[in-house]
């Protein structure tokens, strides 16, 4: 299966000498969790065999077993690798906005930036994430009890502070879906996005027009309506 531009440039380089203690384990490890994510991005959990993801990565399978264990495992350490510290970050965030004297758009704006900006790093995450979604089961357990879930009480507590100054009523699984649907959708649909013209969907200038445009939507959204003259 192909890589993505993006993927292709975090691939593991070749030791060099003088390098830390243990800095080429983490590059291997790294480019285990990063070829599994698009792996089971594109091809689903069933269809990916790990003896032949190693192989293409040029890593030896017993290496992985020995990091991972079994595939199960392999499938929460990739989860646990391309959310973990990041949407803690988006969390964080989002609680600021929840402080009476922070302005709880802006905090919504940035925290959607900062979603599109996760998106942007791992792209096959979106897809990982739409795939997973549509099936109820231990692996969407997983990634909803341990990071979909927090990130989704804390957006519910901000979205009331938005209508509380003023903004508009939104039903919050809907609009809980929708962004989480529009960060990643430049990614999810990059074959689309290079047919509709502009910019690389994996370049700086096409994430920074996306992550605008998601902001300017959502938050146009919420903002109070005027009143008809």
């Amino acid at each position: 299966m192909a890589a993505s531009p993006a993927t292709r440039k975090r691939r593991a380089r070749v030791p060099r000498p003088g390098r830390p203690p243990g800095a080429d384990a983490d590059a291997t490890r790294t480019a285990i969790l990063e070829g599994a994510l698009e792996a089971f991005a594109s091809a689903g959990y069933d269809a990916v065999s790990v003896r032949e993801l190693t192989r293409r990565l040029g890593v030896s399978h017993n290496l992985a077993h020995h990091y991972f264990g079994s595939k199960q495992k392999l499938w929460h350490a990739v989860l646990d690798y391309a959310i973990g510290e990041q949407i803690g970050d988006v969390i964080q965030q989002l609680e600021r906005g929840l402080d009476e004297q922070a302005d709880p758009f802006e905090s919504l704006a940035v925290s959607i930036r900062l979603v599109v900006t996760l998106f942007a790093r791992l792209p096959s995450l979106p897809r990982l994430l739409t795939l997973e979604s549509a099936w109820a089961g231990e692996r969407l357990d997983y990634v909803f009890d341990r990071y979909l879930d927090p990130f989704f009480r804390v957006a519910e507590r901000l979205r009331q502070r938005v209508e509380q100054a003023g903004g508009e009523h939104v039903d919050l699984r809907s609009f809980a879906l929708v962004v989480l649907t529009a960060c990643g959708s430049l990614f999810t649909h990059a074959s689309v996005a290079r047919r509709l013209g502009g910019p690389d969907p994996f370049s700086a200038e096409a994430v920074a027009r996306h992550a605008d445009t998601v902001v300017a939507l959502v938050m146009d959204g919420l903002r109070p309506r005027r009143s008809p003259r």
